[in-house]
Parts: structure tokens; C-alpha cells; sequence
């Protein structure tokens, strides 16, 4: 019908043109940014390592990985380092000044002043000997760079088709094995470490090693990719209960498991735009199971309230999804929700809140300064969008671990209620005792949008939470 009433050449066009527009152009910033001298950049607070993948995933240079391994490895054995790996999402880059690269400096930067506050100094190993406590911590930056823009201007937005299918291919090709090999450096370093502290051996190392992977939006779909066979199948060891999609629903009771590893410390998917479906069956296998009071969290998702494209934006993109492709309707409302809504967004995996103390305090923007970094053209400054409360909270509330006397970790609950900065996480009704698998909505005092998690309040609470669950795991080795 559509064939009989314009001209074929206008129809050809048009097609032509919706091809475009979901896909994105074929060579716009499809390129890599950090080569040669703007790989590595040091500084006082932190070592920041690039390393970029093109459209298929397949790294640019191969040797940005093998860097970041041994730069790991070189940190770790002059004193206690924490890596923080970080995928961005779309209409981002590795470029230089890019705001993401900018928000995950400032993020770096306050870790580092975390991890010195005088709580962590007192839970350190006791094997470990310290002379100057300023500098007793490396805190490590690899930045994962992908195309997350394949159109100039807002026309990116209709790239949501093409952005997702690349950021798939990423973290089922390279990225995969690079967050393999980082895990095992993690376990390697960690083990020899646990069996050479009582014999102090000359060569060995009694440093610790943490090892923390965040992904943003289309960078949390990359991040599940890598990671999510890996979780499954060491839950699905656990849980004798199958978790086939259809139909399956968490088991109770409970079965008694021993502790479940993740891949390193802690993955953080911050509203990330994956379906629900791609983490159900994580869900089904993880609730199903009682753990024990050793078990430290694996994978904590945030997703903000008001974040519009994955609330609405990301449902209607599934559905016409689903109409381009002819994929069938599925009957059950369960199944249609899972694959049309992102995970964060879906109520029945939801576990947790994260609230302001004070609820009057609102988010306002201000203009983080970073020095450009060297072989960046340009001597000015890179900025970004920093969100700060507009006022200190009226209402305070003490952090649930303080800097008293030395804090016996081993059996905090990192899933129970609990304060940092005046930001609380709030357990909701699917929450259970030691969950590993965090699913909490941000209201939004704390995250604005989707991609307003660069915020004080939330990176201040999220480097207190990984330094603490980062000093659990050292008191458990």
C-alpha cells in the first residue's frame, strides 16, 4: 500500500534515511582518542590508563591492555592499591574533556581522600607496616573508551539501536577478556598475598589489591555482557533450584549456600539501559538463597527515580524494537515487562532505595576545573557538571560505621539499612540478609536523570561504600 502511493525512489530514501538514523553514520567518531602519549596520566591522587575498543569491540591498541595490566601489577607492589575500572555510556568517549572522563577524575580524586581518612587506616591488615599514612593507598583509573556517539548532535538520540548492538559486541569481545585477566591478577595477587604474610618473604608482596568495575547506562549493557555468564554459573552452583526464565520465580525456602564471588570487589551498573530480561535469571538464582554473614556485596545497580529516557525513552525503544524485528508478542505480562523495561526500572527486582537524610535538600549543578591533561590540544582547563546539595542537610545522620575503635567487619550487612554522608540505603520488601545482587532506585536528591550521577552526595557515598566493603574483603583475607 505504502509502495502504491509514493514514488519507489521516496520510499528508498526514506528507508534509507530510518536505516540511518537507527544505526548512526558509519565513520562519525569512530576513532580512537587516546593513542601514544595521552594514554597513561599520573597525578598526585591517582594513575588514570585508556584503552578504547572500536565498533566491534575489538581494542585499537592491544597494547593499552597489556599496560594496564602491568600498571596494576607495578602500583600493587609499592603499597595497597585500589583499581576502579569505568565503562561509559551513550554520547560518550574517551576524549579529552569529555565529561564522563572528567566526573570519573573527580570520583577518583575522592576516593583517594576516602581511603586516608583515619577509619581506613585503623582497619588495615596488621601485617602491613606503614611509615607515611598520606600516601599508603594507590588508587588506579582505567577509563574503557567505545563509540558512544555515532551522530552529531541530538540525531544521536536516534542512534539508540545501533549504541545498544555496539555496546553488546564490546562487552562480548576484548573487554570481556580484559576484565578476565584483571580478575585474575585481583585473585592471583590476593592469594600469594594470604599465603606470604606470615613467612614475609623477601620477594612476596602484603599488599592489598582491590578491584571495583562501573558501568553507565549503554556502559553497564557492556559491563553485564562481560561478566553476567560468570555470575550465573556460580550461582546456579549454588542453587540447585532451576531458574528457567519462563515461569520461574525465586525459590523459598531458601537453600543454604556458602559465600558467592563476584569478579573482583564490586560491579556498579549505574542506570544502565539494559533490559530487565538480561539480568532475570541473576535475579531468580540470587534471591533464592540464604548466605552466610562472610558474604560481601557483588553487584550493586542504582537507577535514579527521574531518569526519563530509561523510564519511558528505553520501553518505547523495546517496542519498536520488537516491531521492526517481527518479534512475537508474548502473552504473559511478566515476560512483556522484562524485555520492554530496564533493569532499575522493573519494581520486581527492585531491593533497595537510597534517600537523602534530609528529604528538603535538592541537587544543584556547579563547575568542577580539571587541568588538561598533557598531549590534549588546548591549555585551558577541562570542566564538567558536578551536582552539590543547594544547602548542608538539616537533618544529619552518623555513618553506620564510625572512626571510634577498630570496626570488626566480617559480619557487617552491606545489604542492611545503613548511612553514609547523609545519604541512606533503605532495604524494601525483596530485600534478604547479605544480599549480593543490590537493585536501588535513587531518589532524586541523589542521582538526577540519567546522567546526572556524577553527584557529591552519591560519589561521596559510593567511595565510603566500596572502602568499606574494600576493608571487609582485607579483614576476611
Amino acid at each position: 500500500m505504502i509502495g502504491r502511493t509514493l514514488p519507489r525512489r521516496t520510499l528508498g530514501l526514506l528507508l534509507l534515511l530510518a536505516c540511518f538514523l537507527t544505526v548512526g553514520c558509519a565513520s562519525y567518531r569512530h576513532q580512537q582518542f587516546r593513542a601514544e602519549s595521552k594514554t597513561t596520566v599520573e597525578t598526585a591522587d591517582y594513575a588514570l590508563h585508556f584503552i578504547e575498543a572500536d565498533d566491534e569491540g575489538w581494542f585499537w591498541e592491544s597494547d593499552q591492555a597489556h599496560t594496564a595490566i602491568e600498571l596494576v601489577r607495578r602500583k600493587v607492589q609499592q603499597r595497597n592499591t585500589i583499581v576502579l575500572v569505568f565503562v561509559h555510556g551513550w554520547h560518550h568517549s574517551a576524549q579529552c574533556c569529555d565529561d564522563d572522563v572528567e566526573g570519573f577524575k573527580e570520583t577518583l580524586i575522592r576516593l583517594k581522600r576516602q581511603l586516608g581518612a583515619p577509619a581506613h587506616e585503623a582497619m588495615q591488615s596488621k601485617e602491613v607496616e606503614r611509615t607515611d599514612r598520606t600516601n599508603d593507598i594507590n588508587v588506579v583509573g582505567i577509563y574503557i573508551g567505545w563509540r558512544g556517539r555515532s551522530l552529531p548532535g541530538p540525531l544521536n538520540y536516534f542512534s539508540f539501536w545501533g549504541r545498544k548492538s555496539s555496546a553488546e559486541r564490546v562487552g562480548n569481545a576484548d573487554f570481556g577478556e580484559l576484565i578476565s585477566r584483571l580478575n585474575d591478577v585481583y585473585l592471583q595477587h590476593n592469594s600469594r598475598r594470604q599465603d606470604e604474610a606470615p613467612k614475609k618473604t623477601p620477594g612476596g608482596s602484603t599488599h592489598f589489591l582491590g578491584l571495583v568495575t562501573i558501568g553507565h547506562s549503554f556502559g553497564g549493557q557492556v559491563l553485564l555482557k562481560a561478566v553476567n555468564t560468570t555470575l550465573e554459573e556460580r550461582l546456579l552452583h549454588n542453587n540447585p533450584v532451576p531458574a528457567y526464565l519462563r515461569g520461574s520465580r525465586p525459590a523459598d525456602p531458601r537453600t543454604e549456600t556458602a559465600t558467592v564471588s563476584g569478579v573482583g570487589d564490586l560491579l556498579v551498573l549505574l542506570n544502565p539501559a539494559i533490559e530487565a530480561a538480561q539480568y532475570h535469571r541473576l535475579h531468580v538464582l540470587a534471591q533464592g538463597l540464604n548466605y552466610p554473614s562472610e558474604q560481601t556485596p557483588i553487584m550493586l545497580t542504582v537507577s535514579a527515580k527521574n531518569d526519563v529516557p530509561r523510564h519511558r525513552l528505553f520501553t518505547f525503544g523495546r517496542m519498536l524494537g520488537e516491531l521492526f524485528t517481527g518479534k512475537p508478542r508474548k502473552e504473559d505480562p511478566m515476560e512483556r515487562e522484562v524485555e520492554r523495561k530496564a533493569l532499575g526500572v522493573y519494581r520486581d527486582h527492585i531491593t533497595h532505595r537510597l534517600v537523602a537524610s534530609d528529604p528538603s535538600v535538592k541537587l544543584v549543578s556547579t563547575r568542577i576545573e580539571h587541568p588538561r591533561e598533557p598531549g590534549c590540544d588546548g591549555d585551558a582547563p577541562c570542566t564538567c557538571d558536578f551536582l552539590e546539595w543547594d544547602a548542608a542537610p538539616a537533618i544529619r545522620e552518623p555513618d553506620s560505621i564510625t572512626a571510634g575503635s577498630k570496626p570488626q567487619l566480617q559480619d557487617y550487612d552491606f545489604s542492611a539499612q545503613l548511612t553514609f554522608n547523609n545519604v541512606k540505603l533503605l532495604p524494601q520488601p525483596n530485600a534478604i540478609a547479605y544480599q549480593p545482587f543490590i537493585v536501588a532506585e535513587a531518589d532524586e536528591s541523589i542521582i538526577d536523570g540519567h546522567n546526572g550521577i556524577f553527584t557529591a552526595p552519591f560519589i561521596e557515598f559510593l567511595v565510603s561504600y566500596i572502602a568499606f566493603v574494600e576493608t571487609k574483603y582485607a579483614q576476611l583475607r
